[in-house]
């Protein structure tokens, strides 16, 4: 939260809002021609995302990329339920504040399990995707839509492909480098 004082968000730009996954993007570099800001806060799950809004909200930002949902299924051990009751209340909280804008809210993305090192972590695909379900549901019908990455980032078998990541979780500049070509290749930026 520190860091974000020394950069402001900027007026009608661009959000990336999640957690680790989120904040290890160089979002700035990849969209130079946007401005673009980068919310993502390492081990932040549904409830931080939702009592971090205001200064999003704030900004009046054209579009909001949300990701969050996998520290609440890993190391939280949180129901998909309580995860989506959070989900409605962050897309309710966003359309009511600044109802312009355009929310897509991104797939959690896979895991894999070979290289990840919490066990809380593992063992989760099926969770996942059940999770994902239920996020597509919601971004297509309250929200400016919803964007499968899951697809993008798994290997056939709902494992997130080791060539894109270190730790089982966290993607490599590769990865990046995916996510933004498939938004821009969608007209998502």
């Amino acid at each position: 939260m520190e860091l974000f004082k020394t950069d402001p968000l900027y007026k009608k730009g661009v959000v990336f809002l999640g957690n680790s996954i989120t904040e290890q993007g160089d979002w700035k570099g990849l969209f130079p021609e946007k401005k673009v800001s980068n919310r993502g806060i390492g081990g932040d799950n549904t409830f931080g995302v939702l009592a971090r809004l205001d200064e999003i909200i704030a900004s009046k930002p054209e579009k909001i990329f949300l990701m969050i949902g996998i520290n609440d299924l890993g190391s939280r051990q949180w129901e998909v339920s309580l995860i989506l009751e959070n989900y409605n209340k962050i897309v309710d909280k966003i359309r009511k504040g600044t109802p312009k804008t355009k929310l897509y809210i991104q797939s959690v993305l896979p895991l894999n399990d070979s290289i990840l090192k919490g066990a809380s972590y593992k063992n989760k695909a099926d969770i996942i995707i059940k999770l994902n379900t239920e996020l597509r549901l919601l971004g297509n019908s309250k929200c400016a839509g919803f964007i499968d990455l899951y697809s993008l980032f798994h290997n056939g078998d709902n494992v997130l492909e080791s060539r894109y990541t270190r730790d089982g979780i966290h993607l490599l500049p590769e990865g990046y480098n995916l996510w933004a070509e498939f938004l821009k290749n969608n007209n998502y930026l």
